[in-house]
């Protein structure tokens, strides 16, 4: 069993990695144009939402040796003794208090996604995006939602929004669907979202629903917030909340 003690050291450290790479950054201006460009993202939509989750990107032949000296438990450091988020966008996974708890990093090649090794990470044990629940607090709506990106879309238009980071949602997650009132699940637009809802694969407790959307010509709603005027995608949005049915037919 994980003692209190250690959780708090453990977040400690790691506050301290998540202000040392950030002090190694790239200004976060130059950082968040560079991901609204590779991802397709209209700056004055997505930067402010994109700072609050915080990037950063390191600076190249930076002295990164303060990353060696720290304990295993952070999974940091690969097999060939080099930090393992070089030359990705990283940003911290966090958890409901805030505290840094693991690192992702993130770039469009054939990865994608890499994420730290870390010891009190797990992607069957939380959701990305957990540490909006100390502003709100439990017991309010929210979006559940395949990727961290769609999330952040999400966000960015002014609503909470969590993601599972995946396609399957572990009993570990069922459970804390009880910090949430309602939720409204949006699988990606693919035949493995489809399979989600159509077998309620993530197990959404009683008065939350699921989004099937008809003649969607994108994947996912990241896709669908950043092709779509703002104002219309926040009206989509709030409509969901005003229906009942379990699963709630989107026809664009």
């Amino acid at each position: 069993m994980i003692s209190r003690e250690y959780y708090l050291d453990y977040c400690k450290r790691f506050k301290k990695v998540w202000s040392f790479l950030k002090s190694k950054s790239y200004p976060e201006d130059k950082v968040i144009h560079e991901i609204c460009e590779l991802r397709g993202y209209d700056y004055g939509r997505m930067a402010s939402t994109l700072k609050e989750v915080g990037f950063a990107l390191l600076k190249e032949d930076e002295d990164l040796s303060m990353l060696q000296s720290a304990k295993d438990d952070l999974g940091l450091i690969n097999s060939d003794g080099q930090f393992r988020l070089l030359k990705r966008f990283i940003f911290p996974v966090r958890d409901m208090l805030g505290n840094v708890i693991a690192l992702i990093g993130w770039y469009p090649d054939e990865k994608k996604y890499i994420t730290t090794p870390s010891a009190m990470f797990s992607k069957q044990c939380l959701f990305f995006g957990m540490e909006q629940l100390s502003g709100t607090g439990t017991g309010k709506p929210y979006f559940l939602v395949e990727g961290i990106f769609d999330s952040i879309s999400i966000r960015s238009a002014g609503f909470n929004s969590i993601a599972i980071m995946g396609i399957n949602s572990s009993r570990y997650q069922q459970a804390m669907y009880s910090m949430f009132r309602r939720i409204i699940a949006i699988p990606d637009n693919d035949e493995e979202g489809r399979d989600v809802f159509l077998r309620d694969k993530w197990k959404l407790p009683m008065g939350s629903n699921y989004v099937s959307w008809k003649n969607m010509p994108f994947k996912d709603i990241d896709d669908f917030v950043k092709n779509y005027d703002e104002e219309d995608v926040r009206e989509l949005l709030l409509e969901m909340w005003k229906e009942s049915s379990r699963i709630i037919n989107i026809e664009l």
